[in-house]
């Protein structure tokens, strides 16, 4: 089905544009550059499917892609091809690109949303797809729904970071996740939840624009990485352990998996399928995984970031075992 391809395009398309936005200049030329070209190449599938879906001139959905392409061009405009080509050290994103590039990414999942999700447009899929569709999302919507209140609860008598300010100075914030049963542990954002609160609502986008980029990172065989950006230093990890809570080392190596298979639970559970994969002599159920996402302040060592994350990690477990990160 085109469709499905379309998804994919978008998809990798959002993938790509998120990675580039996080991006540092200390990143290799290579890898940089490997972003750019994906985007283009996803770009242009994506304008091939439309040139070939006749009557989406006229329609709504013609129209988001028309935006999808202006918002393209005007992110080429404002230099997107010379920051990423750019061979200085540590050149920060400017303003203008920064701005174009949060609105081109706004505009490719307001496509994806207008030619899946939305009840309001016409579209290329025919009557019975467009049903399938919308009964899955009136599931997702239903089915989330039940959580809406707990969480919104859970919020305003969540454990702030100030419980942990006393044991790791300079840590901003911290989601650990428990992937064999699916539940996480993230403390509220110790400032102002006001909606109109800048400092929030950066910090906020930077813990998931950096979360998203450590999922990609998993994705492409990484199990922790460190990385510096601006006022912060986010760092990732991914462990193994056996029932008795010891760590486990791989079997088989990550480069195997698809890369293009998204993590989460969503869509099939991924962390379930990796276990499988890194674990093919052990019993099935036997092997526990775990995530530790973080973000300190700035201005500590790679050293500290390394030891505080290890030491969060027991205390979350509740045992003074030592975790392999």
């Amino acid at each position: 089905h085109r469709h499905m391809f379309l998804a994919f395009y978008i998809q990798n398309m959002l993938r790509c544009l998120n990675l580039i936005l996080v991006i540092t200049k200390q990143k290799q030329l290579s890898y940089r550059m490997k972003l750019f070209d994906d985007c283009e190449k996803y770009r242009q599938k994506i304008q091939l499917f439309f040139l070939r879906t006749s009557g989406y001139q006229t329609n709504r959905m013609g129209n988001y892609y028309k935006g999808f392409e202006q918002k393209w061009n005007a992110t080429q405009d404002a230099g997107l091809s010379d920051f990423i080509n750019s061979d200085t050290p540590s050149v920060e994103m400017n303003a203008r690109l920064e701005q174009n590039l949060v609105n081109l990414i706004k505009s490719t999942k307001a496509l994806f949303t207008q030619s899946f999700i939305s009840n309001d447009g016409q579209s290329y899929m025919d009557e019975g797809q467009t049903r399938l569709f919308r009964s899955l999302r009136d599931i997702a919507v239903e089915r989330l729904s039940h959580y809406n209140l707990f969480l919104n609860v859970r919020g305003q008598q969540n454990v702030s970071m100030t419980a942990y300010h006393n044991d790791f100075p300079g840590l901003v914030h911290f989601i650990y996740t428990n992937r064999t049963t699916d539940q996480l542990v993230a403390p509220t954002v110790n400032v102002n939840i006001d909606s109109n609160n800048s400092l929030y609502n950066l910090i906020k986008q930077r813990i998931w624009d950096y979360w998203q980029y450590s999922e990609t990172m998993l994705s492409k065989g990484y199990t922790s990485f460190m990385l510096r950006d601006g006022d912060f230093c986010y760092s990732y990890f991914i462990w193994f352990e056996d029932s008795l809570r010891k760590p486990m080392l791989s079997q088989k190596s990550m480069k195997g998996l698809n890369e293009n298979k998204p993590t989460g639970i969503l869509s099939g559970n991924y962390y379930k399928d990796l276990m499988c994969h890194l674990f093919p002599s052990e019993p099935k159920g036997s092997i526990n995984c775990y995530e530790l996402f973080c973000v300190h302040v700035g201005l500590v060592s790679n050293q500290y970031v390394a030891s505080s994350c290890k030491k969060l990690s027991r205390k979350l477990e509740g045992s003074g075992e030592i975790v392999v990160l």
